[in-house]
């Protein structure tokens, strides 16, 4: 069984917070991984918007995949590097294609030909 974890822009000063995530109150709560204790002190409101989940997998550079990631592949042999975005999709992870309306169901044969490059929620990518 997989740890689902989670990432979210803090309300309070814009930076990224990774853990383990809780709504309540109308409050968006990540609770910072990095320390293993439940102290109230490690729980941070966060953006709800900028809030997604990790796909449990890492890019061909060992970074950690998460949902709202814009990512630069070649899924196939013949084609150009493309800026895909990963997104949920009700069951499962799905690759977005930028320009167009294709969208693939992201499989681990992928993710190995991934690149992050950014998120949706940063103004800029490599």
């Amino acid at each position: 069984m997989r740890e689902l974890m989670f990432r979210g822009k803090r309300v309070d000063n814009g930076e990224w917070v990774y853990g383990y995530y809780v709504c309540y109150a109308s409050k968006s709560i990540i609770h910072d991984s990095k320390n293993s204790s439940p102290l109230f002190d490690d729980n941070y409101e966060v953006i709800p918007e900028t809030v997604g989940q990790t796909i449990g997998q890492k890019d061909k550079h060992g970074v950690e995949i998460y949902e709202g990631d814009i990512v630069n592949a070649s899924i196939y042999s013949d084609e150009k590097p493309q800026k895909l975005t990963v997104q949920w999709l009700g069951s499962g992870f799905i690759i977005e294609y930028e320009d167009s309306e294709s969208d693939l169901i992201l499989i681990s044969e992928f993710v190995g030909l991934l690149e992050v490059i950014g998120n949706i929620h940063s103004v800029e990518t490599k």
